[in-house]
């Protein structure tokens, strides 16, 4: 059976969630998912710093075309950088449509732009709710809400439960 990948988006800029929640999502999840990201940096690009320690060639960093002069060719946390989409909007398309779940760790209107993305795309997505913007916004949608695939969970080990349950 193969394994389903996981989209982590959210805070590019800087870092808001603990090493050692950030820990336990990879020791929780890296056994059942494949992982990736839009960005190397800030809480998605930490998750998959900590994958990449729990299992090799279990994570990937998706890119913008317009970015391939930023990255060297040995690619980003032990993988080839999957680099697609001629502008920004393609870029998050092929993003979402490569996730079978998301999990959505704080963020602004990158982030958020996604994860609504996500939602239309009818992609299973987790929501930590009061975490960032998004997770402040989201649960509050009505529009959003009403979706079946949106899931808002109130805790990581809540987000990893129902995420197991999912794979």
């Amino acid at each position: 059976k193969s394994r389903k990948k996981l989209l982590f988006i959210g805070n590019a800029r800087e870092l808001t969630l603990g090493i050692k929640e950030m820990d336990y999502l990879a020791k929780s999840l890296s056994e059942i998912y494949d992982v990736f990201a839009g960005t190397p940096w800030g809480n998605p690009g930490t998750v998959l710093d900590m994958f990449i320690q729990q299992r090799t060639g279990s994570v990937q960093l998706y890119q913008p075309m317009n970015a391939k002069d930023d990255f060297d060719e040995n690619g980003c946390f032990g993988s080839p950088i999957h680099f697609h989409g001629e502008t920004k909007e393609e870029f998050r398309e092929n993003l979402v449509q490569s996730a079978d779940a998301v999990l959505v760790l704080g963020g602004n209107e990158g982030t958020l732009r996604e994860t609504i993305l996500s939602i239309y795309a009818g992609k299973a997505v987790y929501v930590l709710s009061n975490y960032g913007a998004v997770g402040n916004y989201v649960p509050k949608s009505k529009s959003l809400t009403e979706k079946q695939n949106l899931h808002i969970v109130h805790s990581l080990p809540e987000a990893v439960e129902k995420l197991r349950l999912f794979s």
